[in-house]
């Protein structure tokens, strides 16, 4: 039987306060460019990766970037 699997990566990115949000802008970048579209030699498909203004918190400004994945697994 084969069983398609999904799941949820979130990558948490952290800038000081005040940095700008273009240093976290650039950070998400790179994020989405390394799973976007991408798959794994073992089947993982990534995709719908989306980045995430999560605002501030002391000294910390909070950037996600969630990407959704599926693979199969055969039993």
């Amino acid at each position: 039987a084969r069983f398609t699997r999904r799941g949820t990566i979130r990558c948490e990115i952290y800038t000081r306060r005040g940095s700008g949000m273009s240093v976290a802008d650039e950070i998400a970048q790179i994020v989405l460019d390394a799973y976007e579209g991408q798959s794994s030699p073992g089947g993982v498909w990534f995709r719908n990766a989306t980045p995430q203004e999560r605002g501030q918190d002391g000294v910390w400004t909070r950037t996600d970037v969630v990407i959704e994945f599926t693979y199969d697994e055969q039993k």
